[in-house]
């Protein structure tokens, strides 16, 4: 059965992705911020996914959403790919948080190299996926 889509991130970056040369838990290069032009790999990506209804009673803003800046020549895997019951069952309110559950979904780890780490800036947490470097 297929869901509406919200946006979240998370396919974009827990799944590898062979046809990008993507691994398993890294960010897709071509992951942007809507209504931005897109970050350089390994740049953080803010929290995103529909808040929490007790959020949505305090007023709090909508979460941010993630679109693809190559949509219209995407990858035939990312074509075919539609929101399910995984979209559901990793529901959380970082992207971070979403894919740790996708990737426990399948009993997965990252790519060997690939951590997935929060990074705080300013007042705000926000994940990112990034290569480790060490």
């Amino acid at each position: 059965m297929s869901l509406e889509c919200t946006k979240c991130g998370a396919c974009c970056v827990a799944p590898d992705i062979s046809s990008l040369g993507k691994p398993l838990g890294l960010r897709c290069p071509n992951l942007i911020l809507e209504g931005t032009y897109g970050a350089p790999a390994g740049e953080p990506c803010p929290p995103a996914g529909p808040p929490a209804p007790a959020a949505l009673a305090a007023g709090a803003p909508p979460a941010p959403r993630y679109l693809c800046a190559v949509y219209e020549n995407r990858p035939q895997i990312c074509r075919d790919y539609a929101a399910d019951w995984l979209c559901e069952r990793i529901a959380a309110p970082t992207l971070d948080e979403r894919v740790r559950k996708y990737l426990a979904v399948f009993d997965l780890q990252p790519a060997q190299g690939v951590q997935i780490v929060q990074i705080a800036r300013a007042a705000n947490q926000v994940s990112a996926s990034v290569p480790n470097r060490t």
